[in-house]
């Protein structure tokens, strides 16, 4: 199983999008763990 970890993404803030080389890698994980540092839902979603 593929796990992605990622944290302090600071959206909308300071930028716009997450990078394109992490969004390839969050669309074929097994799970997604985020520790922190999302304002809002339409982020987490």
């Amino acid at each position: 199983m593929k796990i992605v970890v990622l944290a302090d993404t600071h959206m909308p803030r300071m930028a716009k999008k997450l990078p394109d080389r992490l969004l390839i890698e969050l669309a074929d994980a097994g799970a997604i763990i985020h520790a922190g540092d999302w304002s809002s839902m339409a982020v987490y979603e």
